[in-house]
């Protein structure tokens, strides 16, 4: 009595939920690259701004002892540690602060497959 109708109905079902899965498991694999960068960043902005505040408090330490003692060493020191401080401050920003470009936009593949895939779900059930 069994015409072999329910084959190719479990065989449509299986591959729309095997596509939902690799959907799923895409956006899995992108959110998590997607947190791994937003903490990166966050923390390069948080080390970039302490060390910034760092820069600036050491530095208006040198201008007082600068201006109170010319040519004291300890604020031509303090000038020297805070120019440091800033530099190396760029260099987190730079090495961390920004997005990989070669990573494309976030969830740059979910957006490509998912009109794709919506578009064969409609064709597979039209």
């Amino acid at each position: 009595m069994n015409n072999g109708d329910t084959e190719p109905k479990k065989t449509v079902i299986s591959e729309v939920l095997d596509v939902l899965s690799d959907h799923a498991e895409l956006l899995s694999l992108e959110w998590r690259y997607e947190s791994r960068q937003a903490g990166r960043r966050l923390a390069a902005i948080g080390t970039a701004l302490i060390l910034g505040l760092t820069a600036f408090l050491l530095l208006q330490v040198a201008l007082v002892y600068g201006l109170m003692v010319a040519g004291l060493n300890v604020g031509w020191s303090s000038l020297l540690l805070a120019v440091v401080y800033v530099i190396a401050g760029a260099i987190v920003w730079q090495i961390f602060g920004r997005r990989d470009v070669r990573a494309g936009r976030p969830f740059e593949a979910t957006r490509q497959q998912l009109p794709e895939s919506k578009e064969w779900i409609q064709k597979l059930f039209s």
